[in-house]
């Protein structure tokens, strides 16, 4: 069974890209840096567009989730940074009226870049609620010799916030919303007096939700 994503590895490399424009190296400078290793939970999600070829539902597995942030603070209260985010967990299938069945192991590699819009009173404040926005890419990587890895454009919109303990070390917590492009299938055609009869296509996506915490060291201030 191939898993039904395609690739798309340049648009990792383009999310990277964008730390190195260089009003973000400036800024970072002034600010030093921050890192924050971190675990948690990624919720089980369907994959979609999958039920129409399959008398069943096939989903991607919720699992444990770990990774690592890298990023800066600058003084316009906007958190920049690049995060990797490890899940192991699987594919599972369930056959319309069956028990679900576990296809294969599956780990998805994930590299984004975010943006962290921090509250205007957080400048002064020991804790820092934000608003977190990412670009970047999953890596599918299904444990069989006969499924090739393949890499999928997605984004998050997440909420978080990190309590200062002092001014280096602090706590951080997160929830995002990952949706993951994984293809579009033909819904039929649609027809109107100005533009004739064209294709309509219906984009399916892998809706996951994470939950993560850890502590964030700031460095170089």
């Amino acid at each position: 069974m191939k898993l039904t994503v395609r690739s798309g590895l340049a648009t990792a490399v383009a999310a990277l890209l964008l730390l190195t424009l260089p009003g973000t190296s400036r800024t970072a400078a002034a600010k030093g840096f921050t890192l924050f290793p971190f675990a948690g939970y990624t919720t089980p999600a369907e994959l979609d567009g999958t039920g129409d070829i399959l008398p069943g539902e096939l989903s991607v597995k919720g699992g444990l989730t770990a990774g690592i942030a890298i990023g800066t603070v600058t003084p316009q209260n906007i958190g920049v940074e690049v995060m990797y985010t490890y899940q192991d967990n699987g594919i599972s299938f369930k056959p319309i009226g069956e028990p679900e069945m576990d296809i294969m192991d599956l780990a998805v590699h994930q590299i984004h870049a975010n943006f962290l819009f921090y509250h205007p009173s957080a400048r002064h404040s020991m804790t820092k609620p934000y608003l977190l926005l990412g670009l970047g890419a999953n890596i599918f990587d299904a444990a069989r010799d006969n499924v090739d890895s393949e890499t999928r454009f997605t984004w998050a919109l997440g909420l978080g916030l990190v309590r200062q303990v002092n001014e280096k070390v602090g706590l951080r917590l997160q929830g995002r919303y990952t949706p993951t492009y994984l293809n579009s299938s033909d819904e039929g055609y649609w027809c109107d007096p100005y533009y004739g009869c064209y294709t309509v296509f219906d984009s399916n996506y892998l809706d996951q939700w994470d939950v993560t915490g850890g502590l964030v060291f700031t460095l170089g201030q």
